[in-house]
């Protein structure tokens, strides 16, 4: 089962991001909390080892799974912060999309666990222009809010 899968869906954090975020502002603190947040998300991810290549479906099964929970973690806990008004909007939009990229790499996983190709299930999820969509919506948000660790 060597094959890729998009796990920069899943969680809205990668390895470019510094975590340093903007500080200015009423949004400083959390700002700084949220990228926090995301950039120990990208440290947990990053300790998974590479995660677009799978051995095996019990491999594709340990590994999605740890980094399907990461995410839900991680907007849970940003999901707790308290935005300030002037970064709102950008900040729901960052978390619904990233709720939207969670469902997607569930649903990939789920096809996958039922015994679906993982091309064709990513394909039709993480893949499809309805996840490409997602991907840069979420991204887009991230930046507009200054979670520039949030947004990789």
């Amino acid at each position: 089962m060597a094959a890729t899968a998009a796990l920069g869906l899943v969680a809205g954090c990668g390895g470019s991001g510094d975590g340093g975020g903007s500080t200015a502002g009423s949004g400083g603190a959390f700002v700084a909390a949220a990228n926090a947040i995301c950039s120990a998300a990208t440290d947990e991810f990053n300790a998974l080892g590479n995660t677009q290549q799978f051995e095996s479906l019990a491999d594709f099964r340990t590994r999605f799974g740890k980094a399907l929970a990461i995410a839900r973690r991680q907007y849970a806990d940003i999901t707790a912060l308290d935005p300030p008004a002037d970064i709102a909007p950008e900040v729901q939009t960052y978390l619904a999309e990233g709720g939207k990229s969670v469902a997607l790499s569930q649903d990939l996983f789920d096809r996958v666990m039922a015994g679906e190709d993982l091309a064709d299930a990513e394909a039709a999820t993480t893949g499809s222009a309805a996840g490409q969509a997602t991907i840069s919506a979420r991204r887009g948000a991230a930046l507009a809010a200054g979670l520039e660790a949030c947004a990789s």
